[in-house]
C-alpha cells in the first residue's frame, strides 16, 4: 500500500485566524443559507 504523505504549511497566526474565521462562516452561515434555498426549491418541485 502506498504511504500517504501529509503536507504541512507554515503560516502566521493572523493567516490561521483568517482561515478559521472563513471556515466558521462557511459552515455556520453559508451552509444554512444553501440548505434553506434547497428546501425552498424542493417545495416548489424544482429538485
Amino acid at each position: 500500500m502506498a504511504e500517504e504523505q501529509i503536507r504541512r504549511y507554515e503560516m502566521t497566526q493572523e493567516g490561521y485566524d483568517a482561515l478559521e474565521a472563513e471556515l466558521d462562516e462557511l459552515t455556520n452561515v453559508k451552509m444554512k443559507e444553501v440548505a434553506k434555498k434547497l428546501g425552498e426549491a424542493r417545495e416548489q418541485g424544482d429538485l
